[in-house]
């Protein structure tokens, strides 16, 4: 009886020692990678040059939203007249509605309309973008395009970033003499230059932080949960050695 509660004894230290060692080893190298942390809300691309011809703004805004998911460093959702919170505003009277449907442009205004609803829905940034200047040149086929984007701190109400880009397509490059496939390629090169590294939008400019306290403790929860089931494994191990 002796010999078989002295094996149990032993079995049972085995067991927690295992477990102890899984859980330094999963605290140590098995922590997980740091999740998105925070919200982004894009708002729809001012035509501040009354672009009438092609379809230069929803192109824009697509390519933005496409190169700041790609980061993965921010959920990135899109401005909607409809939110709940923004209709709530307009029915108290603390938004107006024109500015709520209208155009989102990147000056002082257009930034205090944007950050009080990214206030009001609890976004840590906002993203403003503007296409300043559109001329095509039918005869030279040459399309000449200038554009802005902001990125906002909501909590701080301030310009995080702003970047200005110029683009100029000639109809002998890629993408052919038209102004829609010339309009379109100018998009891309202006996203690119929004983007560009050096100056403009970069990774560290769209990671909040805001999450990563809750972050920690969800990895914390995980990691107490798998040393549970070694742990009761070496308990009971012990147990039935020692009653067998």
């Amino acid at each position: 009886m002796r010999t078989r509660f002295q094996l149990a004894k032993t079995w049972l230290f085995y067991g927690i020692v295992v477990s102890l060692n899984c859980f330094v080893a999963n605290c140590c190298f098995g922590a997980e990678p740091p999740s998105m942390s925070g919200t982004l809300m894009l708002f729809p691309v001012c035509n501040k040059a009354a672009i009438q011809t092609t379809h230069c703004t929803e192109d824009l805004y697509l390519l933005i939203r496409e190169r700041i998911v790609a980061q993965g460093t921010v959920r990135v959702i899109g401005y909607d007249p409809k939110n709940v919170s923004v209709e709530r505003m307009i029915r108290e009277q603390r938004l107006d509605e024109k500015a709520a449907t209208g155009d989102f442009p990147t000056d002082a205004t257009g930034q205090a309309t944007a950050l009080k609803i990214a206030k009001e829905t609890g976004v840590q940034l906002a993203v403003l973008s503007c296409i300043d200047r559109y001329q095509f040149d039918a005869e030279k086929r040459r399309l000449e395009v200038t554009g802005t984007l902001l990125l906002l701190d909501v909590a701080s109400e301030k310009v995080k970033k702003q970047v200005t880009g110029n683009v100029t397509i000639n109809g002998g490059e890629k993408g052919g003499g038209t102004e829609e496939a010339l309009a379109i390629q100018a998009m891309g090169d202006l996203v690119a230059k929004f983007f560009s590294a050096g100056g403009g939008i970069e990774k560290a400019d769209l990671m909040t932080g805001a999450q990563d306290e809750v972050i920690s403790s969800e990895q914390k929860t995980r990691k107490d949960k798998n040393i549970l089931p070694a742990m009761l494994a070496a308990v009971l191990i012990g147990i039935l050695l020692g009653g067998g």
